[in-house]
């Protein structure tokens, strides 16, 4: 449970469309109160890699606040993962699958975390299959930036 977005068409990393969500001071949705969150979407690759990272998601107003994001990397059609955390380390997931063009994939990134331990759990699902996950030191850092779908404004 939790804020959810539907997006029909027209929002993609590589124009200048987007969405960009904003909730009010008192929404509590911090991704620290909870054992972890889910990032769930529907998504088709329709462009061939642009020697840059094509975000999809994204939440932070800097480059630098990446918690989460979820991409497409610069050189093929791999997907990456990327966060912040309390450890002051950035931390990376790649798919170990490049995607293929006009083909429509179902993916879900989990974030399991364990507080006792103090390590976080990055789980990518590819159409319902695990494809790839990592154990990283520390927990997700929290930002209060703008949750953006589609291409951020200053990446």
């Amino acid at each position: 449970y939790g804020p959810y977005i539907a997006v029909k068409e027209g929002f993609n990393s590589t124009s200048d469309n987007r969405l960009e969500i904003s909730f009010p001071n008192n929404a509590d949705i911090s991704i620290n109160q909870k054992k972890g969150f889910t990032l769930f979407f529907w998504c088709i690759v329709r462009k061939t890699p642009g020697g840059v990272h094509r975000f999809i998601i994204k939440k932070g107003n800097l480059s630098e606040e990446l918690t989460p994001s979820v991409g497409i990397l610069p050189e093929n059609t791999n997907f990456f993962v990327k966060l912040n955390t309390n450890k002051g380390r950035t931390e990376s997931l790649y798919s170990t699958k490049q995607f293929e063009f006009e083909r429509l994939y179902n993916i879900a990134v989990v974030f399991e975390i364990d507080y006792q331990n103090d390590l976080t759990d990055v789980i990518l699902y590819i159409d319902g299959l695990l494809n790839s996950q990592i154990t990283v030191p520390g927990q997700p850092l929290h930002n209060h930036g703008h949750l953006s779908v589609g291409k951020p404004d200053d990446i």
